[in-house]
């Protein structure tokens, strides 16, 4: 009889072919059963056996029924183990089977047509690599049942050849190579032609040639029909390289002529996907291992624990050592016991996820506040697995708590916050009351900072906060930086109290072990129930007083008065008329020559924006620039004053040079670069006739953005210049870092260099460095011409300042441009 699969007729008779293959299987797994089984309707029959005299069983008896029903592998390591298998007849009878493991045969459609199986009568563990090796022999079976379905079709050789994946290689008993197919052609790269007659050892590596020589000769000797076991070894290309084969060997005899038949299989991508997986694996595992959260699984059959990470470790205080193996009793105190039982209960009787909160006592006796979420599942031996996700919230509980805090107090000092302080004075207000507020500013905080540094800057304003709160007596807030605000619920003696609390930061402050004056401003405003307002407007008010009394000399206090307001207002008209100033033409440009210090030539002109406005005069430039800045102003503003410096300085000699200063609100412009190229270009003024004037301040909120912008500008063709030197955050490290094409010192030191050695050292040091760098300085604010004398004799290039010339109008200048005249001219 035959059974038909697919198109082919597969006779009930024993074959060779499919006996390798069982025999190959009991050798590999050491078994002593290996079964080629066949679908047939009710039954399976036995197409190849080892160890076995059978020839068919019923379906529902065999355990092969279980996998061709579900198509999957089945993989029982003790039957009598197995609630399912446990009182078989197989298991109970002669067999005495105690081990199985069966693969289904799949055809090319898809179909699954038998199994493949081995059977010990021993229990026994099996991996995941031996069920890819059965599964690698079972496609054996299924190969060698598309042969036989092939040879019907009369085509099985030419098809084979040009469809399989697998080198199939014949020799004849001496070794010389008889068969050569076009997968051995790509595997190995020798064409047919050229293989057919060589002996065989030529794809062998040479070291490995002695030894596979004895093993083929064993083979051919050998009168058993066992083949050799599959192996993996590498076979040797034709380009010289090596390639990883799986290799099974088969004798194939006929009479007295023997043929050795292998099969070679590419195992570089099964050894890249096993090395995947592994490597998947690895990670899986570490990922598990090092997950922040702590993880768990319990048998819950036996109450003990199979698994735990590192976070569990961590969060119970324990060793897994001290804790696989064992239960929960075990291993925590009891008197959590009811807490425990309570939530594994809980989640036995949910069918998804379970959210717990509890505690978890290590064993030095802390505490730790968890939130863990349990869940039942069922592991790949069908035991019952509680598992468990849990996370250590002890912290995060505090740091809700002190989040809860800092919502209403500031975290340095521990005073109230802003947003407190406001809400305690609208409280105040609405229940009556005329508070006062004092806002305390300490004067010379900056210094302790840029000095000291701001740690010890924090440890300042600490002791203020702590002075300020026992000096009032109040409800006090730290509303920012080094600016407090107190609360004096009875405004008859906020005047006593604000003179109390300046006086007492008048006192040194310990830093360092040096007693440094820092001093501080107050200001007072009252509540005036008949203005209406809350919180704000008087914090407002007081502000404003705070700024007053800075203005007159610092450590002082005052009161607010209304022309306080009036001046703040006065200062918005300012700014309101700022915005229209440029469109009303009152924003004019004025030059401010720069001489070389030695021959007295004029070399450039620094461009200055000058306001007339119709109502109050001249505003000085020291007022309204930093309304620009914070008005938003100044992009317009400086864009403005480039433009009229380029369109004028085109008109000069080509010899001179004209200065515009920077703004940070300029810097901070995506498309500055450009936007001055295109200011050149349109006043086809060159651009190494530009110089751009910047501070070192506007570098150092950006170093990288102000390395790009001062490196694109000298790619323009613009020369760039630090001015100001020396008031700012003045480093060294600036000028190997910035490319800057000359350096400004400022006029305080040149003011004061006669007067002050430290002046002089400075004004001297960053001479004698610009010298050694090459790097042309100018001196800011000469207004002597002892100044003047001293700076040549210093060795200073460039000099500017009323004593040079005062900034006017460019036609002031018009035949002034040798020093000597200017200095005359300023002279008389």
């Amino acid at each position: 009889m035959n059974t038909t699969i697919g198109t082919t007729q597969l006779p009930r008779t024993p074959s060779p072919e499919y006996d390798l293959i069982a025999a190959i299987a009991a050798d590999r797994f050491d078994v002593p059963i290996a079964l080629v089984n066949i679908d047939d309707g009710e039954d399976v029959w036995v197409k190849a056996k080892i160890g076995l005299d059978l020839c068919s069983a019923p379906k529902d008896i065999a355990f092969c029924g279980h996998v061709l029903e579900t198509a999957q592998p089945l993989i029982v390591e003790d039957l009598a183990a197995d609630l399912r298998y446990h009182d078989h007849p197989l298991v109970l009878g002669d067999l005495h089977a105690r081990f199985y493991a069966g693969v289904p045969l799949r055809n090319r459609h898809g179909v699954v047509f038998g199994t493949l199986c081995i059977v010990d009568r021993r229990p026994r563990t099996f991996g995941d690599r031996d069920l890819r090796g059965l599964m690698l022999l079972a496609e054996q079976v299924v190969e060698r049942v598309e042969l036989s379905e092939l040879r019907h079709r009369e085509r099985a050789t030419t098809v084979i050849d040009q469809t399989t994946t697998d080198a199939f290689v014949t020799c004849d008993r001496h070794g010389r190579v008889t068969h050569w197919n076009a997968a051995a052609e790509a595997l190995l790269g020798w064409p047919r032609d050229e293989a057919l007659g060589r002996p065989i050892t030529f794809i062998i590596p040479p070291a490995m040639r002695s030894a596979h020589s004895a093993g083929f000769d064993r083979l051919v000797a050998s009168d058993s029909a066992q083949p050799m076991r599959v192996v993996e070894i590498p076979a040797l290309r034709r380009d010289g390289t090596e390639v990883h084969v799986e290799l099974t060997l088969g004798v194939h005899r006929e009479g007295d002529d023997v043929t050795i038949v292998s099969i070679l299989r590419d195992a570089t991508a099964r050894r890249l996907l096993e090395a995947e997986r592994e490597a998947s694996r690895m990670l899986t595992d570490a990922i598990v291992e090092n997950m922040p959260a702590a993880i768990y699984a319990k048998d819950l059959t036996t109450d003990r624990y199979v698994f735990v990470n590192r976070a569990f470790e961590q969060l119970s205080g324990r060793g897994r050592q001290d804790i696989i193996g064992r239960s929960w009793g075990d291993v925590f105190p009891q008197a959590d016991m009811e807490a425990y039982r309570r939530s594994t209960n809980a989640a036995m009787a949910t069918s998804g996820p379970i959210l717990l909160e509890r505690t978890m006592t290590r064993p030095d006796g802390t505490v730790r506040q968890i939130e863990a979420t349990k869940i039942r599942s069922v592991g790949p031996d069908g035991r019952m697995i509680l598992l468990g996700f849990a996370q250590d919230v002890t912290e995060e509980r505090e740091a809700n708590q002190r989040l809860s805090y800092l919502a209403h107090h500031d975290p340095l000092t521990g005073l109230l916050n802003r947003t407190r302080f406001g809400e305690i004075v609208d409280e105040c207000i609405a229940a009556g009351g005329t508070p006062a507020i004092i806002c305390l500013d300490l004067d010379r905080f900056k210094i302790v900072n840029d000095l000291y540094g701001h740690a010890a800057g924090d440890e300042v304003l600490v002791e203020a906060a702590q002075r300020i709160v026992t000096a009032s007596q109040s409800p006090v807030a730290r509303l920012g930086g080094d600016e407090f605000a107190v609360l004096v619920a009875d405004s008859g003696s906020a005047g006593r109290i604000a003179r109390r609390t300046v006086d007492t930061l008048a006192r040194p402050f310990g830093i360092r072990g040096h007693g440094v004056g820092i001093g501080a401003s107050a200001g007072v405003a009252i509540h005036q129930a008949s203005h209406g307002g809350d919180s704000d407007l008087v914090l407002r008010n007081a502000d404003l007083a705070l700024y007053r009394a800075k203005a007159e000399g610092r450590n002082q206090w005052c009161f607010f008065e209304p022309a306080m307001d009036d001046a703040a207002r006065e200062r918005r008209q300012v700014e309101s008329d700022l915005r229209t100033a440029l469109d009303r033409g009152e924003i004019h440009v004025e030059y401010q020559p720069l001489a070389d210090a030695v021959t007295g030539t004029v070399i450039s002109f620094e461009a200055l924006a000058r306001w007339d406005h119709p109502r109050l005069g001249r505003i000085p430039p020291s007022l309204f620039i930093p309304i620009a800045e914070e008005s938003g102003i100044m992009p317009d503003l400086g864009r403005f004053v480039l433009e009229a410096a380029a369109a004028e300085a085109a008109s000069w000699s080509p010899k001179l040079k004209v200065a515009v200063n920077l703004s940070p609100a300029q810097m901070d412009e995506d498309d500055l670069v450009a936007q001055v190229g295109r200011i050149l270009a349109k006043a086809a003024l060159p651009p190494r006739r530009l110089e751009i004037e910047i501070t070192e301040g506007m570098l150092i909120k950006d170093t990288a953005r102000g390395i790009r912008l001062l490196t694109e500008f000298r790619a323009l063709g613009v020369s760039v210049s630090m001015d100001d030197f020396g008031t700012g955050y003045s480093s060294l490290t600036y000028f190997r870092t910035f490319p800057f094409d000359k350096v400004k010192i400022d006029q305080s030191f040149i003011r004061d260099m006669d007067e002050n050695p430290q002046s002089l050292a400075i004004v001297q040091a960053v001479i004698g460095l610009g010298r050694g760098l090459g790097m042309p300085v100018v001196a800011e604010g000469v207004e002597t011409h002892d100044q003047l004398e001293r700076l040549r004799a210093e060795g200073c290039d460039v000099v500017q300042g009323y004593h040079i010339g005062r900034p006017a109008g460019i036609g002031s200048f018009k035949n002034g441009v040798i020093l000597d005249a200017v200095v005359g001219a300023a002279e008389a």
